[in-house]
């Protein structure tokens, strides 16, 4: 009894080890890959891949992120948007968006979450490294402020009066909420597809792998141990309890993964000024391909209402 008892903790601790470094260390796409994406699918942003003025940002604990300004040849110069891209992709995956805002006047912003893109490979390197300590994914805790810190560098590279907005995908939605706790001088906020806690999404991983869904918990604890975060922490929601940045919430009425509850939990918890617009027929991230038209112009409508 005692030798079965150890054989199943010792399974059930390698498996929730396995599932909490397939969580945080899960491969990444290089920067080709992510334009090529962008190219296939959005060919109207094709322009702006490769284009614009590349450099690094200090980020959070001193984690070099790379970076690109994409200018608007309409705009004044003080209008900005820092666009943050979801688990896996990389700066080039939020292109798709930069449209909406070049076109109203805002310059862009977007860079590589830790770990991603540029911070993770060399240039357009295809080569697939091993996913370090360095390169896992917080699912927002560290991300969040490495976005405090684009932020800070935006308006130390052009001017303290500039007007800063965010938009986030996915992660980096859940990142562009999380950063609101610490309350940053942004005049608004776009999250496309985010969660409200990751627990919610890492079950519905595992029911798709076909196990129970409660190993999230072992795994959470085992993330504690050798990752230093447990991922029963991680509540973006929690962030918005007093905020009053303005937020667009959007979701896709077919996700599947991060699921439209989410989206709906997001904007209950939000204290100040809140749109939301569900996409019916849209899946994960993909509202904008969607309905293209729809989508800018239930952007432009928020921006048109808090006069931005």
């Amino acid at each position: 009894m005692i030798l079965i008892t150890i054989v199943l903790f010792a399974l059930l601790f390698f498996i929730s080890y396995g599932l909490a470094a397939y969580a945080v260390r899960g491969l990444r796409c290089t920067l080709s890959e992510t334009a090529a994406e962008q190219r296939e699918k959005y060919p109207w942003t094709a322009k702006y891949i490769d284009v614009g003025d590349n450099y690094t940002i200090s980020g959070y604990e001193g984690y070099v992120l790379h970076a690109t300004h994409i200018k608007s040849p309409s705009g004044d110069g003080k209008h900005f948007v820092i666009l943050t891209h979801g688990h896996t992709a990389t700066r080039h995956g939020c292109l798709k968006y930069a449209p909406i805002f070049i076109d109203r006047g805002y310059d862009c912003i977007i860079y590589d979450l830790r770990g991603h893109g540029e911070n993770l490979y060399q240039g357009n390197s295809k080569k697939k490294p091993r996913i370090g300590r360095e390169q896992i994914c917080f699912f927002s805790k560290k991300e969040s402020q490495d976005l405090l810190c684009v932020i800070a560098d935006t308006r130390k590279r052009f001017g303290n009066d500039i007007i800063i907005g965010l938009h986030g995908e996915s992660l980096g939605a859940a990142s562009t909420i999380a950063a609101l706790r610490y309350k940053p001088d942004v005049s608004f906020a776009v999250e496309d597809c985010g969660f409200a806690d990751i627990i919610n999404v890492q079950k519905v991983v595992l029911r798709n792998m076909h196990l129970p869904t409660w190993l999230v918990y072992p795994a959470s604890i085992i993330s504690k141990f050798v990752y230093g975060y447990s991922f029963t922490d991680i509540h973006p929601e929690y962030a918005l309890k007093d905020n009053n940045v303005p937020l667009l919430v959007i979701h896709g009425g077919e996700d599947d993964f991060i699921v439209p509850e989410n989206g709906k939990r997001i904007y209950d918890a939000q204290h100040g000024f809140k749109r939301i617009e569900i996409f019916p027929n849209a899946a994960h991230a993909q509202s904008l391909l969607s309905n293209p038209s729809h989508y800018a112009e239930v952007v432009n409508n928020f921006l048109d209402s808090i006069n931005m």
